[in-house]
């Protein structure tokens, strides 16, 4: 027995030799470094942490380190402290921690948990502080983020709201201003202002240049005012000792606002905590300056040229396109309708000359008519001109003014393009008319005049019937379009079977098409039903269907494609015929247009088909579109919605 008391006392005297070691290699590391037991109440903190913290270990042991965690962070590192201990994994992260001379400092924790003998025995952390490396961040971010307000700021009321309220969130203060010299620079007005209570922004409001005081002085003398404390205020200016106290702040950083060299405004931050500004802060709050100065400036320029431009704000409000050039032909004022009509913005337009902006002026300008005064019987004739490769038809006129001509315009590209299609269209018709009806009446006229055979007379009855036919189809295409036109037209969606409308239309006009064309259905072995009207469906289909072909005079193959896509079913209609350039696939699908509409090409048609086609899809709350090449043939697609299946028992 006395043999293994004396193990045990060596072994523990060896134990507080260890733990000794251990605290003196911890008082002298470059860290503060703490250690907690496994009920997570801390145990011991080297001399580094008590330095910092100015306490003492009895005030640090168990919770009462926490008392120094800054109150915005003390959940957020509890959270990770006490997760970390159920886990028993190692932890890292930052939280701001009061020093010795009440100063809150970042710093990065890093702790790994202790095991003696296989049983977890608790934690050891150590801290670095890194309260310079993180303003520096933060004062990065804060740059970033004014300049970022400034960039959509474009009055100085905007501006400097944008900079006192950042400046005053990175340095943390409570309140702070902007004020600028008066026109007259007898006084400084406030532009902008956070944090004072309402008496006290009214006194800061306005302050005459003849006062006294660190504000004023930032401005006459060009400098900043770095004020640590109402003490350091009292010093500097004693008159303001009494006034400045009862505002309840006590640091004061001023900067002067300068343009071309000499200060024309300050911005000001109050403190309610005596502040040491280190050069951190100086150099952030100078640089907010810096910005705020030269965004002022811009406004100050923008503010400038809208005044110049106010006179003729009228012109914004105006229908017509309106816009004037000097004697070399240089555009000078260009105002919003005519921005809204070419798409050529202000920027792009002003000091342009009419020969840069418009490729054709010179073709074009010798029939502009230019009056001596403006009057409402000017002649306006529609013209061509042509704008970043787009044509426009304007009706475009011109007056005199002194050095300057004033043009106005109106956009008549839609009312002519629609001139020409119905040109087109009634070219179009009486001739698609004219041929059934030439062969109907040519028909009748055998028939009635000679006795023919029975199998003549079959063959011109059958005649007569089919272009009887096709005489009925351009007069539905009228009447359809009419109806969709003016909003009669009613559908009737319900579930229909995609698969059996294409099998059906391809049976059909496989009895009709020359031996020359391939008609082919491909499908998914399971295609669900289609949510639309029936009828108009197949009347899509079969429209598409026969445009494949009339568009593939060499024959070829076309192929209707059916399945399920995106949630969605897709028909397809591929041809391997003309195709369609690729400026003209939108256009297709307009009312009268047409690829042919001389019949260079021998293809007929009214030019409604494809317009009918797009206005019955859209009704069944589907879309349709156009693949081509010139040359290659062209799939249309359209996809309607699938039908939903109605509930058991409906």
């Amino acid at each position: 027995m006395p043999g293994g008391r004396r193990e045990l006392e060596d072994a523990l005297a060896a134990l507080g030799e260890s733990e000794q070691r251990f605290r003196e290699m911890a008082d002298s590391a470059p860290v503060l470094i703490w250690m907690a037991a496994p009920d997570t109440l801390c145990t011991f903190f080297n001399r580094g942490w008590l330095e910092f913290t100015g306490r003492t270990m009895v005030e640090e042991l168990g919770n009462g380190w926490t008392e120094g965690v800054h109150p915005d962070d003390h959940d957020r590192f509890l959270a990770v402290y006490l997760g970390a201990f159920e886990q028993r994994h190692s932890f890292d992260t930052e939280y701001r921690l009061r020093r010795a001379d009440g100063e809150y400092r970042w710093l990065i924790d890093r702790a790994v948990p202790l095991f003696r003998g296989g049983a977890f025995a608790g934690y050891i952390g150590t801290c670095i502080d890194v309260h310079e490396r993180r303003q520096a961040s933060d004062r990065m971010a804060r740059l970033q983020a004014v300049t970022a307000r400034l960039s959509r700021s474009s009055t100085k009321t905007e501006v400097a709201d944008a900079v006192v309220h950042e400046g005053a969130a990175a340095l943390q203060a409570q309140a702070g201003w902007i004020a600028l010299l008066t026109d007259d620079e007898s006084a400084l007005e406030m532009v902008a202002s956070v944090g004072y209570l309402p008496e006290l922004e009214e006194a800061y409001r306005t302050l005459p240049m003849s006062l006294v005081n660190p504000t004023v002085d930032a401005v006459r003398h060009a400098r900043a005012m770095w004020l640590a404390s109402a003490d350091a205020v009292a010093a500097a200016y004693p008159d303001l000792d009494q006034d400045y106290r009862r505002t309840a702040f006590e640091a004061m950083a001023i900067v002067p606002l300068m343009a071309g060299g000499r200060a024309v405004g300050i911005l000001a931050l109050n403190f309610e905590a005596r502040r040491s500004f280190d050069s951190g802060d100086r150099g952030l709050l100078t640089t907010m300056a810096g910005q705020c100065s030269q965004a002022l400036e811009r406004a100050r320029l923008y503010d400038e040229r809208e005044d110049r431009a106010r006179s003729a704000r009228v012109l914004e409000h105006v229908g017509d396109g309106v816009f004037q050039v000097d004697q070399e032909g240089r555009i000078t004022t260009w105002n919003r309708a005519a921005q809204n009509i070419t798409g050529v913005p202000s920027e792009r337009a002003l000091g342009k000359h009419l020969t840069e902006l418009w490729t054709t002026w010179e073709q074009v300008a010798p029939r502009i008519g230019i009056a001596r005064e403006p009057t409402a019987e000017g002649r306006r004739e529609a013209l061509p001109l042509e704008i970043e490769g787009r044509e426009h038809w304007l009706a475009i006129s011109g007056v005199s003014a002194g050095e300057s001509t004033v043009y106005a315009f109106r956009d008549v590209t839609e009312s002519h393009a629609l001139e020409e299609a119905r040109r087109d269209f009634l070219a179009t018709a009486s001739h698609e008319l004219r041929t059934p009806l030439a062969a109907v009446y040519g028909a009748a006229q055998t028939l009635r005049k000679h006795h023919l055979e029975v199998s003549q007379g079959d063959v011109l009855l059958e005649m007569i019937a089919r272009e009887s036919e096709r005489l009925a189809g351009i007069l539905d295409d009228l009447l359809v379009a009419t109806r969709l036109d003016s909003g009669t037209m009613k559908l009737s969606i319900g579930q229909c079977d995609g698969l059996r409308i294409v099998e059906e239309i391809v049976a059909l006009e496989r009895e009709a098409v020359p031996a020359e064309f391939e008609l082919a259905v491909v499908a998914d072995e399971e295609t669900p039903e289609v949510a639309c009207d029936q009828e108009r469906l197949r009347q899509v289909l079969m429209n598409l269907v026969e445009n494949a072909i009339k568009y593939s005079p060499g024959g070829g193959r076309v192929e209707i494609a059916l399945r399920e896509h995106d949630g969605r079913v897709r028909f397809s209609v591929a041809d391997e015929g003309l195709g369609i350039p690729q400026n003209e696939r939108e256009r297709v699908f307009e009312k009268f247009y047409r690829l042919d509409p001389r019949l260079a090409r021998g293809v007929g048609g009214t030019g409604l088909g494809l317009y009918i086609a797009r206005e019955l899809v859209e009704r069944m709350e589907g879309s349709i579109w156009v693949e081509s090449e010139p040359g290659k043939g062209s799939t249309f697609h359209v996809d309607l919605p699938i039908a939903v299946a109605d509930p058991v028992g409906g």
